[in-house]
């Protein structure tokens, strides 16, 4: 403290401005002999810094015990509060007690309605600032981030039977893996394109206990794992089968991260882990709240969004992306949102399709993952 003490008064003082150093900066105002100073990171907005020492110079005066009051509010209790009570030196002692209660108070009751609304005044003011500085308009803050609609799929096939086994995924995990939705919910359908296979009987392997049939299945053909209408079903229509929900045993993606600092930026080295083989992968990161983006992978944009891409991550292998922004948060490149194509977690398979007693293999049997939500956030 010494050190630091002589060093200022080292230095050639004026009323009030800011003495750079090489990795810190003085910033001082003064009320007649008396210096306020701040000794603060070279990140630190000089405007905030100067309203800070202002504030203390002009509510406590050269009282050292109101200068280390209003010291402590900032630093402990994180709020700055304009007391606009007057000090009251006259009254008698029962009166002045009475009178400290009621400061206490109203000093009390002043923080408490302050703090947040001062706090959100400074918040906004530093985005506004930090939003100048990359280039941003003001008026894409608020703006909701439209996510893309999806289109109904009709499916086809060359076959004059298909068979489609789905599973719908809706993960949220926060970056150190923490699950906090894990939802599974699958489905089987049937598309028939030739008249002649209405009456096909579908023998199913490991049916799942948590599934629910169709009601318009033969509940005797269900008893051996087959799937037979008692009424013939019309053709090129989606005919469900069964359906179930759960969860997923395992995740299909893990996560790895770190994170640092390197010339004013957040530099982050993104991990994403595969426990199946996973093709397609897409990582949305919404930029509307960062800048100065480099990312050291493969990636693509649209739509206030930038997307991390793979091709495909092999089983127990994994993909990285380096990412380097400008912001205010060190979470700011969070939430990011997931979009794959990979296999089922489900065992369930179409062991044949029978016409009458014939087994034929003129049928497709697709096996469909499509990723409602999978997301990992920062917190």
């Amino acid at each position: 403290m010494n050190y630091f003490v002589t060093e200022f008064t080292n230095e050639e003082l004026a009323q009030e401005g800011v003495i750079e150093k090489e990795t810190y900066r003085y910033v001082y105002t003064t009320n007649g002999t008396v210096y306020y100073v701040a000794q603060t990171d070279l990140s630190t907005f000089l405007l905030d810094a100067h309203k800070v020492v202002k504030y203390i110079r002009n509510c406590a005066g050269t009282d050292m015990y109101e200068v280390l009051y209003y010291a402590d509010n900032i630093l402990c209790g994180d709020s700055i509060v304009f007391d606009n009570v007057q000090t009251v030196n006259t009254l008698e002692s029962q009166d002045e007690r009475i009178h400290e209660m009621m400061v206490a108070g109203q000093r009390a009751e002043m923080q408490q309605r302050a703090k947040e609304h001062q706090k959100k005044m400074l918040e906004d003011e530093m985005m506004n600032r930090y939003r100048e500085t990359v280039g941003m308009a003001q008026e894409t803050r608020n703006e909701p981030i439209s996510k893309p609609v999806k289109k109904k799929v009709v499916y086809k096939s060359e076959k004059p039977l298909l068979l489609i086994l789905k599973e719908k995924l809706n993960v949220e995990m926060d970056k150190e893996n923490y699950v906090k939705v894990n939802q599974v919910s699958g489905e089987m359908v049937m598309v028939i394109y030739d008249a002649g296979y209405k009456a096909a009987k579908i023998k199913m392997g490991n049916l799942n206990k948590a599934c629910k049939f169709s009601p318009y299945l033969d509940k005797n053909a269900l008893t051996k794992s087959t799937f037979k209408f008692e009424k013939e079903r019309q053709i090129e229509k989606s005919i469900p089968l069964l359906k179930w929900s759960g969860k997923l045993k395992e995740m299909p993606i893990g996560f790895e991260y770190w994170v640092d600092e390197e010339n004013g930026k957040y530099c982050y080295t993104l991990t994403f882990k595969a426990t199946r083989k996973i093709r397609n992968l897409r990582v949305g990161i919404c930029v509307r709240e960062i800048g100065d983006l480099e990312i050291d992978g493969e990636y693509e944009e649209g739509d206030g969004m930038v997307y991390l891409v793979s091709d495909k991550v092999e089983a127990g292998g994994n993909e990285t992306f380096e990412v380097k922004y400008s912001g205010l948060d060190v979470n700011g490149l969070f939430p990011l949102e997931l979009e794959f194509v990979g296999g089922l977690e489900t065992k369930m398979s179409v062991e044949s399709v029978l016409l009458g007693e014939e087994e034929t293999s003129e049928f497709e049997f697709r096996r469909v993952l499509e990723i409602d939500k999978y997301t990992i956030e920062g917190e």
